[in-house]
């Protein structure tokens, strides 16, 4: 072990394995950390220890005591502000604390862009139902958010005959601070499309979107498949790009892996979020599978600064999705059946929910039965099924 690297790694949920798994065989010495020791990913570590994730101090403490050669939290928002003070503290690969504090609170982000004149919607730091109503009538349709909540958690759309004080604790249920964030409802003319990024030296060097699909009957804000590649085009994603490096570039980002959000309004982009890690629910794992890049390796590497080459011929050949498997009422998991039609498409899969286990209605990716990742013949085929899941996995409830 004298010779071997040695990364930290925040988490081991079933998502994370992989990445756990990839960093063991590509020869670091892997330490995992959360407080879930029963999480499946840390049997793969050589060492876990018992520390949540968010506790920045005890984290500091333990890659400081174990001299670690990089930290990593894949595919995960509370993690990621632990890594850049870890990683500032102990002059490790990672982007500023400040940088990635701002990108993770969504209210300064929001102020960031508004000051640099980027497109965004009207918004406003509040704490009182009266400053929903105020926000209303001025704006019209509108979301309330918690401010630095991951899996779209703590997010409702409201107008003039919502439930405020609903949509006000629902936010505050998923803020750290003591405010919560509104902002003008945006009308998509496309469909919203998300990607990964990589960055190195500060150069966006490779990037990958694709469509988000959601459940209606569930929450109509939280995404249950991506879809690539995109329908909105190259001209809109290029365009994204641009942006989100000028976001890049005022914060001094440097290295590692990103998760954006997209909304296109004719030929104008607004970047939603930006999360300072990989997109979760296996997400990576489809890109690679759509472009032939290992995202999974580059994080893992960039964490102990080594460089990193994309290839020069990118694939991008295909149609690839990945699928939430989740339920659409709380209750007794029965069994999931996949039929014919979609094992032949079905790559890989991942299940969390074993049969007898209680099951929550799809409200965040926190509360998905599992994942699977797919490959089709053709965009028709791809959208009808990812837009009629449930005739090809049937979630049964006892």
């Amino acid at each position: 072990m004298k010779d071997q690297k040695k990364i930290l790694m925040l988490g081991g949920s079933d998502i994370q394995t992989s990445a756990i798994k990839r960093a063991v065989e590509l020869g670091y010495y892997v330490i995992t950390a959360d407080y879930l020791p029963e999480n499946p990913g840390h049997k793969y570590s050589h060492e876990y220890y018992d520390i949540s994730t968010i506790d920045k101090d005890k984290i500091f403490e333990l890659a400081k005591k174990l001299e670690v050669d990089g930290i990593l939290a894949y595919a995960s928002d509370p993690g990621a502000e632990s890594v850049a003070y870890v990683g500032e503290k102990l002059g490790l690969n990672t982007n500023s604390f400040n940088a990635v504090s701002t990108l993770s609170h969504k209210t300064e982000l929001r102020s960031l862009m508004k000051k640099h004149h980027l497109p965004n919607p009207a918004f406003e730091k509040i704490i009182s139902i009266g400053e929903i109503k105020e926000f209303i009538q001025k704006n019209g349709k509108s979301i309330v958010k918690a401010v630095n909540s991951s899996g779209s958690k703590g997010i409702t759309v409201v107008n003039e005959n919502s439930d405020f004080e609903f949509a006000l604790n629902e936010a505050l249920k998923y803020s750290g601070p003591s405010h919560v964030l509104i902002e003008e409802y945006i009308e998509k003319s496309e469909m919203q499309f998300c990607g990964d990024l990589f960055v190195q030296d500060g150069e966006i060097i490779f990037y990958s979107f694709g469509n988000v699909h959601f459940d209606n009957r569930c929450n109509p804000l939280v995404p249950c498949s991506i879809t690539l590649p995109t329908i909105n085009g190259s001209a809109i994603e290029k365009k994204a790009i641009e942006v989100i490096q000028e976001i890049f570039d005022i914060l001094s980002i440097k290295t590692g892996g990103f998760n954006v959000d997209v909304f296109q309004v004719q030929n104008e982009v607004y970047i939603i979020e930006i999360g300072a890690r990989n997109g979760g629910n296996l997400f990576t794992e489809i890109i690679q599978e759509h472009t032939n890049v290992n995202l999974v390796d580059f994080v893992i590497d960039a964490s102990v600064g080594k460089k990193v080459e994309v290839p020069k011929k990118i694939s991008g050949n295909g149609y690839h999705a990945h699928y939430v498997i989740h339920s659409i009422e709380d209750g007794i998991l029965d069994k999931i059946e996949f039929t014919n039609e979609i094992n032949d498409n079905i790559i890989f899969k991942v299940i969390k929910i074993k049969s007898g286990e209680e099951v929550k209605k799809f409200n965040g990716s926190n509360t998905r039965i599992g994942v699977v990742l797919l490959r089709f013949d053709s965009h028709e085929e791809m959208f009808e099924k990812v837009k009629n899941m449930d005739n090809f996995i049937k979630v049964n409830l006892r």
